[in-house]
């Protein structure tokens, strides 16, 4: 029996659960990543941390620098030591978060719960348990302190 897929939405001091199943799920990732898109945003930093059990770089958090959709830099957000990786695809752009989520229902993943910003509309948490029974296929990622980079 699938688990259900939940979409939470963050508001700036609370937090609102919604469940949300099938299609509804594929229109609020649609109506994120539209008003994602009229921003205009393709140049930016933000805070990213991926948990895994999977052979990916260290689950610490990074700052991750965007600049006209491509990732440019990746330093330890605690020690601001420059992150391997760049060329590799390892380090999600804001588009690539929101191809995660697309990927998870895509996949029929067995449990999602996303959450997005309500004011830049990006995803702040994604956490897929690919196959509820499984062990170790889970993977959740976050992203937080987005800032604009100038161009």
């Amino acid at each position: 029996m699938k688990m259900p897929i939940k979409t939470l939405l963050l508001l700036p001091t609370t937090i609102a659960a919604c469940g949300i199943l099938g299609p509804n799920l594929d229109s609020e990732l649609d109506r994120q990543r539209h008003e994602w898109d009229a921003l205009g945003r393709n140049s930016y930093s933000l805070v990213y941390r991926r948990v895994c059990f999977c052979p990916l770089p260290s689950p610490n958090a990074v700052k991750i620098v965007v600049f006209e959709d491509l990732v440019v830099s990746v330093s330890s957000a605690s020690t601001g030591e420059d992150v391997d990786g760049i060329k590799d695809g390892v380090w999600p752009t804001i588009d690539e978060l929101f191809d995660f989520v697309e990927q998870a229902i895509d996949e029929d993943a067995d449990e999602l719960i996303v959450a997005y910003d309500q004011e830049f509309f990006f995803p702040t948490l994604i956490s897929i348990d690919w196959i509820r029974m499984a062990i170790d296929d889970e993977i959740s990622h976050t992203a937080s302190n987005l800032i604009s980079v100038a161009g």
